[in-house]
């Protein structure tokens, strides 16, 4: 390397194509303030250096692509280790004279295309993974996407951002004062969108966080070198960027299928509050303090839930899942799945809510505190259920073979448990194999409901009739992304197929 060089970093990623997005970014001057110099080493592992334009130094990046090396390279150290359990896109060290590699400085991911449904939880567990350990993180996505027709040639219908993964990344980002940051492209999706109409954040045609998230890992880039004090912070930078995130999941929050009741009215996305809220949280993280303001969407608590949540809707396919999960469990819980005027009022009796009123609904979100209550109209992932007891029965009811820890923990008579269960049914296994995307659901839940989804409280039953017999071994294996997500995040797992379950 060459000898004038005054700071070295390597650039590790799944591809080299993805390692050179990131270089792409310091090769944009008029933004990041770096020079690029020369390109030099190996064609497969390139060196490219740059020269500071604030400092004159020089920089050099070495793209190591290929997490672990090739069967001809192999790198010294493993990056992911003690940090992440899957693979970011990319993620950029630092070399010391002695050879040694820093933690992470920053991780970016990038993506062409927005995932459709449940798709888009899969990256969650990295920017969950990158916030606990106090990595910034830049995820790069189009605003708006589009599906195309089974030929693959025709338009079908738009793609839209996922607002609970927009407010997951802004919760991570104040409740670890560590910047999770969504970066927002421009594509010509968007005309396509706009002239048919479509729904699109306001002002979209002036986001600008890609340029802000180059001139703020930019920043990083020379923190890392000369120290937290040398530059002045990058409050413009970061500031856009959340101001951006906070409009996006205003836009998308409450719109077509998703209704998220609890973030709505949320003081953080009042149109007047948005700027604000984007300021405080990067004024935080920039000044290293955790302000508790009505801005910060990680606060969210059980009592947001009983003042502003709603009623618990699942479907569950007969083809998939046993008569008695649907019967006898998730029928209890789920408030759409009695229609008639008696079934409702025998729901609300069994959750102690006697009534005799010829408007059950109404009573039920006059009670949200007393029975199953969730964030989110129309389909919904999770619950939060007050009554412990209730559910304790419930349980003890469809799996009588659970021994009494398990059922303690769920509710102890001898224990005067106040705090609510958050409980996730998750699908969990396809004929093929795990739900890949159920690897990001649980802790896309933890990102949104941080101090609501604890260890202590949080229960997952697995009803698929896939999930395989030995799911125990698999468990202790430690190697499954699916199950080592239970076993981080949640307390209890039960699967209905074998009727056991385990504390974790």
């Amino acid at each position: 390397m060459n000898s004038q060089v005054n700071f070295c970093y390597r650039v590790y990623g799944d591809n080299i194509l993805e390692c050179e997005l990131l270089i792409d970014w310091l090769r944009q001057p008029t933004i990041s303030e770096f020079e690029f110099i020369e390109e030099i080493g190996p064609v497969d592992r390139p060196i490219f250096i740059f020269k500071d334009c604030l400092t004159t130094k020089l920089f050099a990046f070495q793209l190591c692509p290929f997490y672990g090396g090739t069967k001809n390279i192999i790198w010294s150290t493993n990056q992911l280790e003690g940090i992440f359990n899957e693979k970011p896109d990319v993620l950029l060290v630092q070399i010391n004279d002695k050879g040694q590699e820093s933690k992470p400085i920053l991780v970016a991911e990038f993506d062409d295309a927005l995932q459709a449904g449940n798709q888009s939880w899969q990256r969650a567990r990295r920017s969950v993974d990158s916030a606990k350990a106090g990595i910034p993180y830049f995820y790069v996505l189009p605003i708006i996407g589009w599906e195309r027709d089974s030929d693959g040639k025709s338009l079908k219908n738009p793609r839209y951002q996922n607002a609970g993964i927009t407010i997951g990344q802004l919760a991570l980002s104040s409740y670890y004062n560590i910047p999770s940051l969504q970066i927002y492209k421009h594509t010509p999706w968007e005309d396509i969108a706009a002239n048919g109409n479509h729904t699109l954040p306001k002002n979209f045609k002036n986001f600008s966080s890609l340029q802000s998230a180059i001139a703020y890992s930019s920043h990083l880039i020379r923190e890392s070198a000369y120290g937290e004090s040398s530059f002045l912070k990058p409050l413009s930078a970061l500031g856009n960027i959340f101001n951006e995130m906070f409009i996006v999941t205003k836009t998308y929050c409450d719109f077509s299928e998703t209704h998220l009741t609890i973030h709505r009215s949320h003081d953080a996305l009042d149109d007047k509050n948005i700027m604000t809220s984007a300021n405080h949280l990067a004024c935080n993280i920039l000044n290293k303090t955790q302000t508790h303001t009505k801005f910060r969407l990680d606060q969210i608590t059980e009592s947001d839930f009983f003042i502003r949540g709603t009623l618990f809707h699942k479907d569950a396919q007969k083809k998939t899942t046993t008569n008695n999960f649907r019967n006898n469990v998730l029928k209890k819980i789920n408030w759409k799945e009695n229609a008639s005027l008696q079934e409702k009022t025998n729901w609300l009796a069994t959750w102690g809510v006697r009534t005799n009123s010829s408007d059950p609904d109404s009573i039920a979100l006059q009670n949200l505190s007393k029975i199953p209550v969730t964030y989110k109209e129309n389909k919904s992932e999770a619950v939060l259920i007050s009554n412990r007891q209730v559910f304790r029965e419930i349980i003890k009811t469809a799996y009588p073979k659970l021994n009494s820890t398990i059922m303690d923990w769920i509710y102890d008579p001898k224990k005067n448990q106040k705090t609510s269960s958050f409980f996730i049914p998750l699908y969990g296994y396809k004929p093929s194999g795990d739900s890949r995307p159920d690897r990001g659901l649980i802790p896309s839940l933890f990102s949104m409901f941080p101090k609501i989804l604890t260890k202590q409280n949080t229960m997952v039953l697995m009803y698929s009739i896939h999930t395989p017999p030995n799911w125990e071994k698999i468990l202790q294996g430690n190697s499954n992304q699916l199950w080592t997500a239970i076993k981080e995040f949640c307390g209890l797992i039960i699967v209905d197929k074998t009727g056991t379950g385990a504390l974790l």
